[in-house]
């Protein structure tokens, strides 16, 4: 057995007359019993309590005479038996969910394996630590190449055909040319052209090598103010900004804003993705799931842009830190409750 139950309640009323070398050695050998599976040798008893002078043997005498039984010269606890012979019954139920668990992992580790192999077979790469979940929205998102053999066929075949069938019967004798294809028949496209005035379908895939390019930058800004900031470039906030276009400048901009922030409140933690985002969101606005700053429009009151906007408009002003001492979240519900959609606290 690796784990065992301890009832602390019950071990204070059993051991409160104990003194520190009794506990030490009462704990050394109920840890060897579990761990065994089985009673303590008589002979090995002070071997297993770890008892070498005369006070460690007296205390491991004391407590193998007042917790355990002697028989056949193993030292034995009922309540640690009727533990064990719990732990063996369930046994095969334990060895069954290790089997599940082993299979359910190989099938993970297998599907990730082709899924990965989807995407670099269409030029396509993802982060390493990628969740099975956008994993296989990547690969359901690869484009689908459309299929032109079928079409090549049958455009040379018609073509074929119909100059076999206009021209006169020829009188000499010639050996046939076999699978010649007509250099001037160009095989037809299947795939429609845009239609115009309407945008090219975009790629729903975000330029990884640039999220791990701001994420390894934030790290690199904060370890030069002796933080240990942990930012990744598979962080949805962080692909949002890529989406969005934020350019160094705009990164850099952000970050101090953050700092900023940090500083005026004396706020000694790191900045991190979820607190950049944001002042990300000030300075380029629109809005993804993953990020403040990608995606459909959103409601003023959802983000940091638009509640400044409604603090001019209803008198408050723009938000800094200096008025508003519990940061942004202050701001917010202040500005909230002024456009009469905020709580009160009284």
């Amino acid at each position: 057995m690796n784990y065992y139950e301890r009832h602390l309640g019950d071990y204070a009323k059993d051991t409160m007359r104990l003194s520190m070398l009794e506990h030490g050695a009462y704990n050394l050998l109920i840890d060897f019993y579990y761990g065994k599976e089985k009673g303590i040798p008589a002979k090995d008893a002070y071997k297993v309590a770890q008892a070498r002078s005369k006070a460690e043997k007296e205390a491991t005498d004391y407590v193998l005479a007042e917790f355990f039984l002697l028989i056949d010269g193993i030292w034995i606890k009922g309540r640690i038996e009727e533990e064990i012979t719990k732990y063996q019954a369930g046994e095969p139920e334990r060895e069954a969910k290790k089997a599940n668990e082993d299979n359910r992992i190989k099938r993970h580790r297998e599907e990730r394996a082709s899924l990965f192999q989807a995407l670099t077979a269409a030029g396509l790469h993802a982060e390493w630590n990628i969740k099975i979940g956008a994993l296989r929205e990547l690969v359901k998102n690869i484009p689908a190449t459309p299929p032109v053999t079928e079409t090549v066929t049958e455009t040379v075949t018609a073509h074929a055909t119909l100059a076999t069938a206009t021209q006169a019967p020829s009188t000499i004798h010639q050996t046939p040319v076999v699978n010649q294809e007509p250099h001037s028949i160009e095989p037809t496209s299947t795939t429609e052209p845009p239609v115009p005035g309407e945008p090219a379908e975009s790629s729903p895939l975000v330029n990884l090598d640039r999220c791990k390019t701001i994420a390894s930058r934030i790290m690199k800004f904060e370890a030069a103010r002796g933080k240990g900031a942990k930012v990744f470039g598979s962080d949805g906030r962080v692909q949002g900004w890529v989406k969005a276009g934020i350019s160094d400048p705009q990164l850099r901009e952000a970050y101090e804003m953050a700092v900023t922030e940090r500083e005026d409140r004396k706020d000694q933690t790191p900045v991190n993705a979820g607190f950049l985002d944001v002042f990300v969101a000030k300075l380029l606005n629109p809005p993804d799931a993953g990020s403040a700053v990608l995606g459909v429009a959103k409601a003023w009151h959802e983000t940091a842009l638009g509640i400044e906007s409604k603090g001019e408009e209803l008198g408050i002003g723009r938000y800094h830190p200096d008025a508003f001492p519990g940061g942004f979240p202050e701001f917010k519900a202040r500005v909230l409750l002024a456009a009469g959609i905020g709580v009160r606290h009284d």
